[in-house]
């Protein structure tokens, strides 16, 4: 845990971020319409997940479904992210 973290420096971010970015910008259109549309799925899930889970959050202490819903809704984001992710490696 001694090890010290190193940071890029700005223009090696930069220059980072841009190449990510223009790979992201020339995937073939048919990719980012399938990738659109299961990010919208997946946030559509998540909606449907916290949706579930405040079903039966009258039992529970005020505030605590809410969380549980958030939490829950957190997950379908989480899901599109990591998949456009993967989708990039490729």
């Amino acid at each position: 845990m001694s090890e010290e973290t190193t940071l890029p420096e700005p223009p090696e971010l930069t220059e980072t971020v841009f190449a990510a970015l223009e790979d992201k910008a020339q995937m073939p259109v048919a990719s980012m319409i399938v990738l659109g549309m299961l990010a919208g799925v997946y946030v559509g899930l998540g909606g449907m997940f916290a949706t579930v889970a405040l079903a039966g959050a009258d039992a529970l202490p005020f505030g605590v479904g809410q969380v549980i819903a958030g939490l829950v809704f957190s997950l379908g984001l989480a899901l599109g992210s990591v998949d456009t992710w993967d989708s990039q490696e490729r």
